[in-house]
Protein backbone atom coordinates (compact mmCIF):
# COMPACT_ATOMS: atom_id res chain seq x y z
CA UNK A 1 0.00 0.00 0.00
CA UNK A 2 1.35 3.21 -1.26
CA UNK A 3 -0.87 5.25 0.70
CA UNK A 4 -3.72 5.89 3.13
CA UNK A 5 -5.93 6.10 0.30
CA UNK A 6 -5.27 2.68 -0.45
CA UNK A 7 -5.17 1.51 2.54
CA UNK A 8 -8.69 3.26 2.86
CA UNK A 9 -9.94 1.03 -0.20
CA UNK A 10 -8.59 -2.09 0.33
CA UNK A 11 -9.92 -2.33 3.80
CA UNK A 12 -13.27 -1.41 3.22
CA UNK A 13 -14.01 -4.20 1.37
CA UNK A 14 -16.26 -7.16 2.72
CA UNK A 15 -15.04 -9.76 4.78
CA UNK A 16 -17.33 -11.68 3.46
CA UNK A 17 -19.83 -12.29 0.52
CA UNK A 18 -23.31 -13.77 0.86
CA UNK A 19 -25.20 -15.68 -2.70
CA UNK A 20 -28.64 -16.02 -2.84
CA UNK A 21 -29.31 -18.93 -5.32
CA UNK A 22 -32.69 -18.44 -5.36
CA UNK A 23 -32.73 -14.60 -6.47
CA UNK A 24 -28.98 -14.50 -7.99
CA UNK A 25 -28.39 -11.86 -5.88
CA UNK A 26 -24.98 -11.13 -3.75
CA UNK A 27 -24.69 -9.74 -0.34
CA UNK A 28 -21.71 -7.84 1.70
CA UNK A 29 -21.56 -9.14 5.18
CA UNK A 30 -18.67 -8.06 7.56
CA UNK A 31 -16.50 -5.11 7.38
CA UNK A 32 -13.15 -5.10 8.65
CA UNK A 33 -12.51 -3.20 11.48
CA UNK A 34 -12.32 0.61 10.97
CA UNK A 35 -8.92 0.66 12.49
CA UNK A 36 -7.44 -1.11 9.80
CA UNK A 37 -9.23 1.61 7.97
CA UNK A 38 -7.55 4.47 10.54
CA UNK A 39 -4.51 2.76 11.91
CA UNK A 40 -1.07 2.05 10.53
CA UNK A 41 -0.51 -1.53 11.04
CA UNK A 42 2.00 -4.17 9.52
CA UNK A 43 -1.47 -5.82 8.01
CA UNK A 44 0.76 -8.43 6.08
CA UNK A 45 2.60 -9.90 9.21
CA UNK A 46 -0.97 -9.65 11.45
CA UNK A 47 -3.77 -10.19 8.78
CA UNK A 48 -7.43 -10.99 10.32
CA UNK A 49 -7.98 -14.51 10.51
CA UNK A 50 -11.58 -16.35 9.92
CA UNK A 51 -12.75 -19.61 11.06
CA UNK A 52 -16.44 -21.47 10.79
CA UNK A 53 -17.79 -23.58 13.33
CA UNK A 54 -21.92 -24.45 13.55
CA UNK A 55 -22.56 -22.13 10.52
CA UNK A 56 -21.01 -19.71 11.96
CA UNK A 57 -18.17 -17.24 10.78
CA UNK A 58 -15.77 -16.29 13.19
CA UNK A 59 -13.52 -13.25 12.75
CA UNK A 60 -10.05 -12.69 14.91
CA UNK A 61 -8.11 -9.08 14.42
CA UNK A 62 -4.32 -9.44 15.53
CA UNK A 63 -4.80 -6.18 17.67
CA UNK A 64 -8.40 -6.15 19.10
CA UNK A 65 -10.02 -7.54 22.22
CA UNK A 66 -13.02 -9.43 20.47
CA UNK A 67 -13.97 -11.85 18.32
CA UNK A 68 -16.52 -11.15 15.97
CA UNK A 69 -19.51 -13.68 14.57
CA UNK A 70 -21.25 -13.83 11.69
CA UNK A 71 -24.36 -16.42 11.53
CA UNK A 72 -25.97 -17.57 9.20
CA UNK A 73 -29.63 -16.46 9.31
CA UNK A 74 -28.33 -13.06 10.91
CA UNK A 75 -30.11 -10.52 8.61
CA UNK A 76 -28.96 -7.33 9.07
CA UNK A 77 -25.21 -8.24 7.95
CA UNK A 78 -23.58 -7.07 11.38
CA UNK A 79 -21.56 -9.30 13.35
CA UNK A 80 -21.93 -9.83 16.74
CA UNK A 81 -18.94 -8.86 18.81
CA UNK A 82 -17.71 -11.05 22.24
CA UNK A 83 -15.06 -9.42 24.19
CA UNK A 84 -11.57 -11.08 24.57
CA UNK A 85 -8.82 -10.19 26.78
CA UNK A 86 -5.61 -12.54 27.62
CA UNK A 87 -4.73 -12.13 30.96
CA UNK A 88 -0.90 -11.50 29.13
CA UNK A 89 -2.31 -8.43 27.29
CA UNK A 90 -0.87 -5.48 28.92
CA UNK A 91 1.31 -3.73 26.47
CA UNK A 92 -0.13 -0.90 24.38
CA UNK A 93 0.20 -1.19 20.62
CA UNK A 94 3.24 0.50 19.40
CA UNK A 95 2.26 2.46 16.24
CA UNK A 96 3.80 1.68 13.12
CA UNK A 97 6.73 3.58 11.75
CA UNK A 98 5.15 3.56 8.19
CA UNK A 99 8.40 5.31 6.61
CA UNK A 100 10.28 2.08 7.66
CA UNK A 101 7.63 -0.32 5.61
CA UNK A 102 10.02 -1.86 3.59
CA UNK A 103 12.88 -2.38 6.20
CA UNK A 104 12.24 -6.20 7.00
CA UNK A 105 13.71 -6.28 10.12
CA UNK A 106 11.58 -3.50 11.55
CA UNK A 107 9.27 -4.83 10.92
CA UNK A 108 10.60 -8.29 12.03
CA UNK A 109 10.64 -6.47 15.27
CA UNK A 110 7.52 -4.86 15.42
CA UNK A 111 6.07 -8.20 15.02
CA UNK A 112 7.91 -9.34 18.45
CA UNK A 113 7.38 -6.48 20.40
CA UNK A 114 3.50 -6.04 19.89
CA UNK A 115 1.23 -8.08 22.11
CA UNK A 116 -0.89 -9.40 19.27
CA UNK A 117 -3.94 -12.16 18.57
CA UNK A 118 -2.21 -14.80 16.38
CA UNK A 119 -3.54 -18.04 14.90
CA UNK A 120 -7.81 -18.05 14.92
CA UNK A 121 -8.58 -22.25 14.84
CA UNK A 122 -12.08 -24.48 15.56
CA UNK A 123 -12.74 -27.86 16.55
CA UNK A 124 -15.65 -29.76 15.23
CA UNK A 125 -15.11 -32.76 17.72
CA UNK A 126 -15.71 -30.86 20.51
CA UNK A 127 -17.11 -27.63 19.32
CA UNK A 128 -14.81 -25.42 20.62
CA UNK A 129 -12.86 -22.36 19.43
CA UNK A 130 -9.19 -21.47 20.13
CA UNK A 131 -7.48 -17.83 20.04
CA UNK A 132 -3.77 -17.74 20.41
CA UNK A 133 -2.63 -14.62 22.04
CA UNK A 134 1.35 -13.80 21.64
CA UNK A 135 2.43 -11.30 24.30
CA UNK A 136 5.01 -8.75 22.95
CA UNK A 137 8.53 -9.06 24.24
CA UNK A 138 12.11 -7.26 25.46
CA UNK A 139 14.10 -7.14 21.94
CA UNK A 140 17.14 -9.36 22.75
CA UNK A 141 20.61 -7.09 22.21
CA UNK A 142 21.37 -9.96 19.80
CA UNK A 143 18.18 -9.51 18.03
CA UNK A 144 17.62 -13.73 17.34
CA UNK A 145 13.93 -14.11 18.08
CA UNK A 146 11.63 -16.47 16.46
CA UNK A 147 8.62 -17.58 16.87
CA UNK A 148 9.23 -20.68 18.81
CA UNK A 149 11.31 -18.83 21.05
CA UNK A 150 8.22 -16.96 22.77
CA UNK A 151 5.55 -18.26 24.97
CA UNK A 152 1.75 -18.25 23.94
CA UNK A 153 -1.47 -18.53 25.51
CA UNK A 154 -4.68 -20.21 24.12
CA UNK A 155 -7.84 -18.76 24.79
CA UNK A 156 -10.39 -21.96 24.43
CA UNK A 157 -14.45 -21.15 23.65
CA UNK A 158 -17.43 -22.93 23.82
CA UNK A 159 -19.78 -22.71 20.41
CA UNK A 160 -21.54 -20.10 21.95
CA UNK A 161 -18.50 -17.94 22.61
CA UNK A 162 -17.78 -18.05 25.96
CA UNK A 163 -14.58 -18.44 27.63
CA UNK A 164 -14.01 -21.54 29.26
CA UNK A 165 -10.09 -21.01 30.29
CA UNK A 166 -6.70 -20.05 29.23
CA UNK A 167 -4.17 -22.60 28.71
CA UNK A 168 -0.40 -21.13 29.14
CA UNK A 169 2.52 -22.54 27.27
CA UNK A 170 5.80 -22.00 27.81
CA UNK A 171 8.91 -20.59 25.33
CA UNK A 172 10.54 -22.77 23.21
CA UNK A 173 8.55 -25.81 23.41
CA UNK A 174 5.39 -25.73 20.91
CA UNK A 175 5.42 -23.53 17.63
CA UNK A 176 1.94 -22.45 17.09
CA UNK A 177 1.86 -21.29 13.15
CA UNK A 178 1.81 -25.51 12.81
CA UNK A 179 -1.25 -27.70 14.16
CA UNK A 180 -4.10 -29.54 12.93
CA UNK A 181 -7.05 -30.56 14.95
CA UNK A 182 -8.11 -34.56 15.23
CA UNK A 183 -10.54 -36.35 16.76
CA UNK A 184 -8.26 -36.64 19.84
CA UNK A 185 -7.77 -33.07 20.06
CA UNK A 186 -5.45 -30.47 18.81
CA UNK A 187 -1.70 -31.19 17.76
CA UNK A 188 0.07 -28.81 18.55
CA UNK A 189 4.31 -28.90 16.81
CA UNK A 190 6.93 -29.30 18.93
CA UNK A 191 9.87 -26.83 18.55
CA UNK A 192 12.91 -29.30 19.10
CA UNK A 193 11.83 -30.69 15.82
CA UNK A 194 11.79 -27.57 13.45
CA UNK A 195 15.04 -28.42 12.18
CA UNK A 196 15.38 -31.93 11.80
CA UNK A 197 13.36 -34.12 8.99
CA UNK A 198 10.90 -35.44 11.41
CA UNK A 199 8.04 -33.57 12.42
CA UNK A 200 6.51 -34.28 16.05
CA UNK A 201 3.29 -33.22 17.48
CA UNK A 202 1.73 -33.38 20.87
CA UNK A 203 -1.83 -33.75 21.72
CA UNK A 204 -3.17 -31.52 23.99
CA UNK A 205 -7.96 -32.10 25.21
CA UNK A 206 -8.35 -28.83 25.55
CA UNK A 207 -12.25 -29.55 26.83
CA UNK A 208 -10.20 -30.95 29.46
CA UNK A 209 -9.87 -29.09 32.72
CA UNK A 210 -6.55 -29.61 34.55
CA UNK A 211 -4.31 -29.97 31.36
CA UNK A 212 -0.59 -30.06 32.06
CA UNK A 213 0.17 -26.89 30.11
CA UNK A 214 -1.78 -24.95 32.24
CA UNK A 215 0.29 -22.81 35.03
CA UNK A 216 0.37 -19.74 36.60
CA UNK A 217 0.40 -16.83 34.45
CA UNK A 218 3.00 -15.09 36.92
CA UNK A 219 5.55 -18.59 36.46
CA UNK A 220 5.56 -17.55 32.89
CA UNK A 221 8.64 -16.78 31.29
CA UNK A 222 7.59 -14.82 27.79
CA UNK A 223 11.04 -15.92 26.43
CA UNK A 224 13.79 -17.97 26.62
CA UNK A 225 17.15 -17.70 27.36
CA UNK A 226 19.19 -17.12 24.10
CA UNK A 227 22.44 -19.50 23.33
CA UNK A 228 25.77 -17.89 22.64
CA UNK A 229 25.97 -16.57 19.28
CA UNK A 230 28.61 -18.28 18.39
CA UNK A 231 26.48 -21.39 19.53
CA UNK A 232 23.44 -20.59 17.62
CA UNK A 233 25.16 -20.44 14.53
CA UNK A 234 26.84 -23.83 14.92
CA UNK A 235 23.31 -25.61 15.50
CA UNK A 236 21.50 -23.01 12.95
CA UNK A 237 23.92 -23.54 10.23
CA UNK A 238 24.93 -27.19 10.78
CA UNK A 239 28.81 -25.74 11.26
CA UNK A 240 31.45 -28.29 12.36
CA UNK A 241 33.01 -27.61 15.49
CA UNK A 242 36.15 -27.11 14.37
CA UNK A 243 35.17 -23.58 11.97
CA UNK A 244 35.88 -20.90 13.45
CA UNK A 245 34.57 -18.12 11.78
CA UNK A 246 31.73 -17.56 9.47
CA UNK A 247 30.77 -14.69 6.83
CA UNK A 248 27.33 -13.40 7.66
CA UNK A 249 25.99 -11.82 4.27
CA UNK A 250 22.76 -9.51 4.13
CA UNK A 251 21.27 -6.89 1.86
CA UNK A 252 24.01 -4.61 3.77
CA UNK A 253 27.07 -5.95 3.31
CA UNK A 254 28.89 -8.70 4.78
CA UNK A 255 30.85 -9.01 8.08
CA UNK A 256 33.16 -11.98 9.89
CA UNK A 257 32.00 -13.54 13.48
CA UNK A 258 34.81 -15.69 15.42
Amino acid sequence: MNSKSDQNFFFSASLEIAYDISKGTFQSISQYSSSYRSEELNFYSWPARRNRLLEKSIYSFPHIDSLYVQEKNNSNGNPKVFPRKSILRKRHKVPLVKARFDDYSYLRDYHFINDHYAELITDPYRELIYSVFVPGVDLPAENRLRTEFVAFTIMVYNSDLELQREVFFHAGVYDYRFYFVSPEGLCLHTAATTQGSMRVFDVFDLSKEGDPAEIVPEKLSLQIDLPPLASYLRDSLGLDISADSVVIISGIGCSWLS
